[in-house]
């Protein structure tokens, strides 16, 4: 299914993937992308091993069933970001040899923004996990509000690639 959903990526968007070898990294890892558009872990979702799991916000999984069904899965991480206790449920799932795609500006963005560089680096400091940064190119490009008030505007399947 996932080498289905990678070849339709790569056709209609053109996508590649950058250093895929590094994704093989084996447990403690943090996976630290940036977060465009709402779609970025979808892009990285077909790239990565099943033992991955994105860290997502469980409030804002509450909003809608397709909001829930997207980010309380098998493959997701759900934290309440407000929590004192989230970071530490992420570390000790880091301890356990764990791979967590965490973006920082979105499960962070209810805090102040220099938390969310200490909620990260805590992570760092308590699990010793190794780092992974992933920048996704091309996806601001991808149809949305913003991109449609923009004067650019948006295309409708612009390249995409991931570099880690």
């Amino acid at each position: 299914m996932l080498f289905l959903l990678h070849l339709l990526l790569r056709l209609f968007f053109r996508f590649r993937v950058y250093q895929r070898k590094v994704l093989t990294a084996p447990g403690p890892v943090l996976l630290l992308p940036n977060h465009v558009f709402g779609s970025t872990g979808f892009f990285l979702g077909v790239c990565l091993d099943r033992d991955w799991r994105f860290v997502t916000s469980s409030t804002t999984a509450q909003v809608s069933p397709v909001h829930r069904w997207l980010m309380i899965n098998r493959r997701t991480f759900p934290i309440d970001p407000v929590s004192p206790y989230a970071a530490k449920h992420m570390a000790e799932y880091l301890q356990g040899g764990g791979r967590l795609v965490l973006f920082p500006e979105a499960v962070f963005r209810y805090r102040q923004p220099d938390e969310a560089v200490d909620g990260t680096g805590f992570l760092l400091n308590k699990t010793g996990a190794k780092v992974i940064t992933a920048y996704i190119r091309g996806a601001h490009r991808l149809p949305s509000r913003a991109t449609v008030m923009t004067k650019n505007g948006f295309h409708v399947f612009p390249s995409i690639s991931a570099n880690c």
